[in-house]
Order: structure tokens, then C-alpha cells, then sequence
């Protein structure tokens, strides 16, 4: 202030002001943000995209990495953020695991050469697994988070996903048909006869998924054989799984349409609305 006597009523440090920001993952205790707008020079080309991580709790920043530029082809891909604060993301041509909570010098855990590619399509699967997927030849890998091992290298739809419970992992094939796969063995432990529109859960000793005319049915867990039509409903618009739960956006027989859940394990209908 201007005066005889200047004082400093008040010292703020740290960074002021910046970019708009959107969270595009989170678990429990932190999130990962980037730029709203992913910023293009005048040939249409990416100038590079930034990811943050932050402590949910204090606000804290605290890790921050660069990704691939984007392309008015494709955006930049999302990296996977763990339920134990790991991040999956891309170094270069590398896949790297970043863990936020270690000292700079010991937070990669693992790299992965060449496969910065894969990251656009992995997924997480279960407690310490992720998927990842090349898209162009329809191969898989599943990996162990803890230190970046191949477990188990499989092809599959890419677009249909998969589905890890137990010891079973279930996915859709190149020709459509959904194959199961023992992973304690490490072997195919069926295939279904016909052709599967999607695989949507696997449960107690079912696999729920739809036909190639989108009705329900339930397959054999341990064969693969079909075990239950839900010939009530002509068609599923609409699916969303949950704890014990398969809630779905129905179409009837006589065009009308509901909301209905049903129990898993069991597959019984509790209500249709």
C-alpha cells in the first residue's frame, strides 16, 4: 500500500491461479486431473497434455506427469489410478507404475517397454490386476500391479472387455463366443456354443450375459452351457452390475418397457417396475 510506512499484512506462497481442471479418476484417497480444454496449435496438432494426482484430503499435489499430445484423431489416453495410489501411465514408449505416496526417488515401480500403446484400453480387474489391450490385433495381457509381471497373455474382444472373479476370468472372442479361462491352471476351461452379444458378470455358478438378440441368459459356470433364458423380455437396453446386485432397462414381449433387478448369486427377479 502506499505510504510512508509500507507493511506486509499478509504472504501467500505456492502456485496462484492456473488451468481448469477436470478429475478423471479417483479412488478413496486421491484423484487424478487434467486440462478441461486439451490445447491445439494452428496445424491441428497436440502441444502436449499434463496429469496431476492429489491428496483428497489436504488438496495436495502430489505427483505430475506429461502424456502423449493430442491429435484431432485421438484424445490423450487416461491413465489407471489404483485403489493403493498407484498410477498406470505412459513414459516415452514406456507403460510405467507410479506409486504417489513413495519418495520421488523410489516411486516407479515397474516399467514396461514399448507398451505405452496398450494403456488406452487397459482396465483395472480385480485386487492388484489390470488388463491390457492392443486393439489393432486383439491381444491381451493380464499383470500383476505389485511389480509389473505378465500373468497370462490371451486374445479377445477388446471393446467387450472382461470379467475377473475368483479364479475365472471370462471374455468375448474374436468370432463372439465367450470363453472362460482358469487362471490357477492356466488353461481354457470352456467356450460357449454360440456366438454372445456381451459377457456382463460372472456370479456364484453363473455367467449372465446377452445373445446376439440381446435376451438374457445364464450360462453354466463350470461348462458353459446354457442354463436360462429370460424369455419375458425381448431384448436389454441397459445394464448395470453391483454388489449382489443386476439392474437392467428391459424391453417386454409386448413393447413396453421396466426397470428390473435381479439377486445374484441365483439370478432371481426381486422386482420389475
Amino acid at each position: 500500500l502506499p505510504g510512508e510506512h509500507l507493511e506486509i499484512r499478509a504472504k501467500i506462497e505456492g502456485r496462484l491461479g492456473g488451468e481448469p481442471v477436470e478429475a478423471v479418476a479417483a479412488n478413496n484417497r486421491a484423484a487424478l486431473v487434467w486440462p478441461v480444454r486439451q490445447m491445439r496449435n494452428a496445424r491441428g496438432q497436440g502441444e502436449g497434455m499434463w496429469i496431476a494426482a492429489h491428496d483428497l484430503a489436504s488438496g495436495v499435489e502430489l505427483w505430475r506427469g506429461a502424456l502423449p499430445p493430442a491429435i484431432p484423431e485421438q484424445e490423450a489416453p487416461i491413465p489407471l489410478l489404483t485403489p493403493d495410489d498407484q498410477v498406470i501411465t505412459s513414459d516415452g514408449a514406456d507403460l510405467v507404475a507410479i506409486a504417489l505416496r513413495e519418495p520421488a526417488e523410489r516411486r516407479e515401480r515397474w516399467r514396461l517397454p514399448g507398451l505405452a500403446p496398450w494403456l488406452e484400453r487397459a482396465r483395472l480387474l480385480g485386487p492388484g490386476l489390470a488388463m491390457l489391450a492392443d486393439a489393432a490385433h486383439g491381444q491381451a495381457r493380464l499383470i500383476d500391479l505389485a511389480n509389473g509381471e505378465i500373468l497370462f497373455a490371451f486374445t479377445c474382444d477388446i471393446d467387450a472387455g472382461a470379467v475377473l472373479d475368483g479364479g475365472d476370468l471370462a471374455v468375448r472372442s474374436p468370432d463372439g463366443r465367450l470363453t472362460c479361462w482358469d487362471l490357477g491352471r492356466g488353461r481354457m476351461r470352456w467356450r460357449s456354443e454360440k456366438p454372445m452379444y456381451r459377457l456382463l458378470t460372472l456370479s456364484g455358478d453363473g455367467a449372465y450375459a446377452l445373445n446376439e438378440r440381446r435376451q438374457l441368459v445364464v450360462l453354466d459356470r463350470a461348462s458353459g452351457a446354457q442354463r436360462k433364458l429370460y424369455g419375458d423380455w425381448s431384448a436389454i437396453e441397459e445394464v448395470v452390475t453391483a454388489p449382489g446386485r443386476l439392474y437392467a432397462e428391459v424391453k417386454r414381449t409386448d413393447a413396453s418397457r421396466a426397470l428390473i433387478a435381479l439377486a445374484q448369486p441365483g439370478g432371481a427377479v426381486l422386482w420389475e417396475r
